[in-house]
């Protein structure tokens, strides 16, 4: 199995229950509609309890610290927990791990990306250099919206660097020409 087969698997029986909570929503039967939410919001809450037992459980565990955060490292695992406000590693970790990942593209590119923050849900990154470097832009988003896509706001301070360019070598210790 590769690594994005579970993340495929995910994104399949997402779309299929956004499909049946359209079929329901469609009924033209309110009860219906009403006793199928509340089902629904009864089950959600029933997993959360026990995810967040197993969590308390995980914890206490020899070795649990390592295992929370292998939880939260599979994306499968990581989606269903954060679903439920359940994922182990704080917010400011995953959004500062993202940043991380990215920072070495753009320092390759001439530039460099600083985590301002993370306070309320929201994050402040400044990336910084020149224009090749800030089209990095696309790759951070995309990287925090996997590690964090609990994340409310993502404010982005791009500040472009002018790019000096030598124009002529400098002139080595002066030769006498005979």
């Amino acid at each position: 199995m590769t690594a994005k087969e579970p993340v495929e698997a995910l994104n399949a029986k997402i779309a299929t229950i956004e499909g049946l909570i359209e079929a329901i929503e469609a009924s033209r039967d309110e009860a219906t509609r009403d006793a199928s939410r509340a089902l629904t919001a009864a089950v959600l809450d029933l997993h959360a309890t026990a995810l967040e037992r197993i969590l308390a459980v995980v914890a206490r565990a020899p070795a649990g610290e390592a295992l929370a955060a292998a939880c939260g490292d599979d994306p499968v695992i990581a989606a269903v927990l954060k679903l439920h406000g359940l994922h182990p590693s704080p917010l400011a970790s995953r959004v500062a791990r993202a940043v991380a990942e990215v920072r070495e593209t753009v320092v390759a590119r001439g530039g460099d990306v600083v985590l301002l923050g993370v306070e309320g849900g929201a994050a402040r990154i400044r990336v910084e250099g020149p224009a090749r470097a800030l089209a990095a832009r696309g790759a951070l988003e995309e990287a925090i919206a996997a590690a964090a896509p609990d994340l409310e706001a993502l404010t982005i301070d791009e500040v472009e660097a002018p790019v000096l360019v030598q124009l002529r070598t400098p002139a080595g210790p002066s030769r006498k020409v005979v």
